[in-house]
């Protein structure tokens, strides 16, 4: 008797009870450890799946941003110095013909964009551009107009006529300038060269400055005694362009009204597609080239967003 109690109080028969009693209330209880089994697995799961989810929502959220922002704050933007294109610091020398300088000019852009990593070349679109002068030109004051301070800047663009529809008179034509002549000195008293310019110009800013087809605005010059000579007034074809936004007094008069000083328009007035770096080599007039690339929000897929 004693033996057998002491058989059922032995370590090895204790445990071998418990296992059996474990066993049964797993048994009698299935559903349970079947909860568990599929709880672990769906936060296994999730922790493993956790980093590609936030790695989208992320994704998500920049193409939205991206997508809703303006032109102007989300394309990758920069100016360029259009002298240091004109005279070879950029695009190869004064040698080259109108077309082969914007094409030079192109093509190092182009260039610029395929040198980027890969995340953020994927983004990037073709690269536009214009040339405008940093002066405003005034003209003198049409006294049948009510401006007071008028202005127009100069600018370029050999692809201009992709964009507007000419409304009235036609295209401008190259100035008449001889590259290898010998410029002014600006000294005061020195006889300036004349100097004609054929401008393109939004038809509501024409009309606002009250210019005249055919008719010639003097604007003189440090080194030339300029004439502008408005040929062709146009009309935009898409104002959702991105274009222009990087120059919207060419969409649209820049008016400022003051009580005291008047009205105040500037506009921009567009050279020939071939004539632009003719009249800027003339004039000798400070000048920038606005560069823009388009970014793309749904080329951001499967990109890294922190990239």
């Amino acid at each position: 008797m004693t033996g057998r109690a002491s058989q059922r109080s032995s370590p090895e028969s204790r445990a071998l009870t418990w296992t059996r009693l474990s066993a049964r209330a797993l048994a009698q209880q299935r559903w349970v450890c079947l909860l568990v089994v599929v709880i672990v697995a769906l936060l296994s799961g999730l922790l493993a799946a956790w980093p590609r989810l936030d790695q989208a929502a992320k994704a998500d959220q920049v193409r939205y941003r991206i997508a809703d922002s303006s032109a102007i704050g989300r394309d990758v933007a920069a100016t360029v110095s259009a002298q240091s294109v004109l005279y070879g610091t950029t695009a190869g020398g004064p040698g080259l013909s109108e077309a082969e300088i914007w094409e030079a000019f192109d093509a190092e852009i182009a260039a610029l964009r395929e040198a980027r990593d890969a995340p953020l070349r994927s983004v990037l679109g073709q690269a536009d551009r214009v040339a405008v002068t940093i002066k405003e030109f005034e003209p003198a004051v049409n006294p049948d107009v009510d401006v007071r301070s008028p202005s127009l800047a100069l600018a370029g663009d050999p692809d201009l006529a992709d964009r507007v529809t000419l409304s009235q008179g036609g295209w401008p034509q190259a100035p008449q300038w001889d590259a290898g002549s010998t410029p002014t000195t600006g000294a005061p008293g020195e006889a300036r060269p004349d100097f004609q310019v054929e401008i393109l110009v939004l038809e509501e800013t024409a009309q606002r400055l009250g210019l005249t087809l055919g008719e010639p605005v003097r604007v003189p010059t440090t080194y030339v005694d300029m004439s502008l000579v408005l040929v062709g007034t146009y009309t935009v074809d898409d104002l959702t362009d991105p274009y222009w936004g990087h120059i919207s007094a060419a969409a649209a008069p820049s008016v400022v009204e003051d009580l005291n000083a008047g009205t105040a328009v500037a506009g921009i007035g567009y050279t020939a597609a071939d004539g632009w770096w003719r009249t800027l080599q003339a004039t000798q007039e400070s000048a920038e080239v606005r560069v823009w690339l388009d970014v793309d929000p749904d080329a951001l897929d499967g990109v890294d967003p922190a990239l």
